[in-house]
């Protein structure tokens, strides 16, 4: 079975190009930043518009398993596939 996705985009930036006609897709047009915290003993992804400067979406998650090495903005080393709980 495949799997059901959702797809979250900025309402101003729906509005922005719902009146556009240049034809740009809304994944190319989106300008999203995707960070994760940690609140007390939550761990959270937040989507954010950079656009816009707004938050599109904040998720709770039960483990974060990172898949890669470091990071690609600041080269911060990361143990591959680490569980967060």
């Amino acid at each position: 079975m495949a799997e059901e996705r959702l797809y979250l985009h900025c309402r101003e930036c729906a509005a922005e190009l719902e009146k556009s006609s240049s034809g740009i897709s809304p994944k190319d047009f989106a300008k999203l930043e995707i960070s994760v915290s940690r609140k007390g003993d939550k761990n959270l992804i937040h989507i954010d518009c950079i656009r816009h400067n707004k938050n599109v979406g904040t998720f709770t998650l039960e483990k974060l398993l990172f898949t890669t090495t470091e990071c690609a903005h600041c080269g911060t080393k990361i143990e591959e596939k680490k569980v967060i709980h």
